[in-house]
């Protein structure tokens, strides 16, 4: 949340839904170099309210992470709380709640971000109650971006009718489950049976359940999870019943096209780039999206690496990966269809993983040199045009040329890489560790000195 690199943490809290909780309040912890320490009153975010779920996602494409809070029982006492929204401006959180079109009065419980429309923003689905005693009555709200911070409810136009009332939706998972270039809604109901709903790409969307085989027993459904569980290049999902096992549902119909999976590896300590943007385009479109960490659907983690449907090309055309913070941006062309890492340019040419270049990685270089790209390789494709050739072998050599002290990989050791030793005496950062050391101190102090020329 405040651009430490450090992942911090939020807990949605449900006010007065047992005895001794009504004002209960939300939690936001920063993290403190492992140590959490509650801000969420600091920062704006604490007031009691019926939170079911904390949606951290860039809405304005800053690479810093907004937040929208869905609220359940906006229109009872006491709260009166619909939707919130709140901007990142570098600094604080600034609520945008009123303005921007989210802050409906709903029964909200889970959350599905996606580009619905492709326009470049991320758009909101959210589960609710489809009761008629709320300001939109009974649906499912579908929140259509028309620009940063500007929604529209647009469930109707777009097809997704009510499915009866008083029905009750729970978790919701947006993803691209038939590779086709739209994002598709999953939707978990607790007395009816779940719902799929197919993107056409026309600002539609068809009711597939009954074709997917997906609806499943008539039982109180609240959560779902997404992965590629079988590693064929879809979305599949886990889905929990009440009062029966777990649904497992594999994916066949996206066996049909192609698709790109890219796992985003981060930089120390946010290793799992939680936050990261990805633009990737293709066939003359762009499909964006977000390395998200919870706060989505609704008690259930998807998993992390992003998923794009390629239809039938067999290859992207670009793309480009921005890390949180504004600390790395790299475009990659080319990246042929299956599973990939990307990496930050800091992390280029560690092929063991010790975030440190050196004659331990040149058997892996080895080995990818000349074969084009395969998975396992992506660390030695400096250039990003999705081969690993002598260009990419002058790089490697070039950045293992330099001096173990130079931190920031600037081609010199000076003010900027003493000042991230000092940042970080005493503290585990195996980005500045060096050898077997486990923290930083007086041995990463004596290479900078040794080395420096800045």
């Amino acid at each position: 949340m405040n651009g430490d690199g450090w992942p911090d943490l939020f807990i949605a809290r449900y006010a007065g839904g047992i005895a001794g909780t009504l004002d209960a309040r939300s939690h936001l912890y920063l993290n403190q170099r492992g140590f959490l320490v509650e801000s969420g009153a600091a920062m704006g975010v604490g007031d009691p309210a019926y939170s079911f779920l904390g949606c951290f996602l860039d809405v304005d494409r800053d690479t810093r992470p907004d937040l929208v809070l869905s609220n359940d029982r906006g229109i009872i006492p006491p709260h009166y709380q619909g939707n919130q929204a709140w901007t990142n401006t570098g600094v604080a959180l600034a609520e945008v709640t009123d303005t921007c079109g989210l802050g409906q009065a709903l029964y909200s419980m889970g959350l599905a971000p996606g580009d619905f429309d492709r326009n470049g923003i991320i758009d909101l689905f959210v589960a609710n109650l489809n009761a008629v005693d709320q300001p939109l009555g009974p649906v499912n709200p579908l929140f259509i971006a028309s620009s940063e911070w500007a929604y529209l409810e647009e469930s109707e136009s777009w097809r997704l009718l009510p499915v009866g009332t008083n029905i009750t939706a729970w978790s919701t998972i947006a993803a691209d489950f038939d590779n086709d270039g739209w994002t598709d809604l999953a939707v978990n109901n607790q007395l009816h049976p779940n719902r799929l709903y197919r993107n056409d790409g026309t600002r539609h969307f068809t009711d597939v359940t009954s074709d997917a085989a997906f609806g499943g027993p008539n039982k109180p459904s609240y959560c779902s999870a997404a992965a590629d569980l079988d590693l064929d290049g879809d979305i599949d999902l886990v889905s929990a019943e009440l009062s029966t096992t777990l649904r497992l549902l594999v994916n066949h119909e996206g066996e049909e096209r192609s698709s790109v999976t890219l796992e985003i590896v981060g930089e120390w300590p946010n290793t799992q780039a939680i936050g990261a943007l990805v633009d990737l385009s293709v066939g003359g479109s762009t499909r964006i999206a977000q390395v998200m960490a919870g706060g989505h659907g609704y008690l259930g983690q998807n998993e992390l690496p992003l998923h794009f449907g390629l239809d039938g090309a067999m290859e992207t055309d670009a793309l480009v990966v921005r890390w949180p913070w504004g600390s790395a941006v790299r475009t990659l062309e080319r990246l042929p269809e299956g599973r990939w890492r990307v990496y930050p340019l800091s992390r280029l040419g560690d092929a063991d993983g010790d975030f440190e270049v050196d004659s331990d990685d040149d058997p892996a270089l080895a080995d990818c040199l000349g074969s084009g790209m395969y998975a396992g390789c992506e660390m030695f494709d400096f250039d990003g045009d999705g081969v690993v050739d002598s260009d990419d072998a002058a790089a490697y050599r070039a950045r293992r040329s330099l001096s173990i002290a130079d931190f920031d990989r600037s081609g010199s050791v000076d003010a900027a890489d003493l000042a991230a030793v000092l940042a970080n005496w005493g503290l585990a950062n195996p980005m500045i560790a060096l050898g077997t050391s486990t923290t930083v101190g007086g041995q990463e102090l004596a290479a900078v000195l040794s080395d420096w020329d800045g």
